[in-house]
């Protein structure tokens, strides 16, 4: 089987040119590259596959006059399309570039995956999780009702067998289930309440914390604060430096003996500190 010279792809050309099939001159002198109908080449038994796992994609560029004398007769001598050439010289000048590229995009996929979105799915807005959230909520209510367990706070409501070793091991089980169900629950109707006001925290003469108009807290209320840590932030490009995003949290207070403090939050000061209060049931 006769062999294929080596190609030179500095001596034939140094900037690249094009996937396509023909060129021809273009307005400013250089060659312009327009698409062929001609069929690859059959050289005795020496014949070009396309590439199965590359897809062919058409792109014009401009080439010297001299580089595309040199690239067709390169090709008359090698008895293959100028395509051809040109793609086995960007393959030798890029060199490890289009491996990393290829390694990107997958490891780009793999990271999708990972974090369960599916390349081509479409991510779902916070609106819409939050309304099938709330669909959610409606069913475990119903679900904790039937069962009987909002009346009792456990399932002795169910009919089961309580000499049946299995029976005794799923109620046990379930009872676990329902008890997280509930505080789902409970979560998700805490979220839908709207607020009812805002303010900040001053410490009162009773050494408790208050806002404008009196609501204080003590031990075991549930806070909702205005938090400036770094735990959420984005790059600043103006700035040239990261930038803390404030968001709302959800905690309760407690006294270590000396003061008030946060539940998990236990560096911030409640004293100045934004806090917001949200509607009875």
């Amino acid at each position: 089987m006769p062999r294929k010279p080596k190609f030179d792809a500095n001596a034939a050309f140094n900037s690249i040119i094009v996937p396509s099939e023909e060129t021809t001159a273009g307005d400013d002198g250089g060659a312009k590259a327009v698409p062929s109908t001609e069929p690859a080449k059959e050289a005795g038994n020496v014949k070009e596959v396309p590439r199965e796992k590359d897809k062919l994609v058409q792109k014009a560029y401009y080439i010297t006059q001299d580089q595309y004398r040199a690239l067709k007769v390169r090709a008359a001598m090698m008895d293959v399309d100028m395509s051809q050439i040109v793609r086995d010289a960007l393959d030798q000048y890029l060199g490890g570039a289009i491996d990393l590229q290829k390694n990107m995009d997958e490891g780009n996929i793999l990271f999708q995956m990972k974090h369960g979105h599916e390349p081509g799915r479409e991510k779902m807005e916070l609106e819409r999780f939050t309304e099938e959230l709330g669909k959610l909520g409606a069913d475990i209510r119903r679900l904790l009702q039937l069962s009987q367990y909002t009346d009792y706070n456990d399932l002795s409501g169910l009919h089961a067998d309580r000499k049946n070793a299995e029976h005794l091991l799923l109620l046990s089980e379930y009872r676990g289930v329902c008890d997280r169900l509930e505080w789902i629950n409970d979560t998700l109707e805490y979220l839908n309440r709207p607020i009812a006001e805002t303010g900040v925290l001053h410490r009162n003469e009773r050494k408790r914390y208050e806002i404008k108009g009196g609501r204080e807290w003590s031990c075991g209320h549930i806070i909702e604060f205005l938090c400036n840590d770094d735990c959420h932030s984005y790059y600043n490009e103006e700035t040239d430096d990261y930038e803390n995003v404030p968001y709302w949290a959800v905690s309760s207070v407690e006294h270590n003996g000396d003061d008030y403090y946060i539940v998990r939050y236990p560096k911030i000061q409640l004293e100045g500190l934004t806090v917001r209060v949200r509607k009875a049931r």
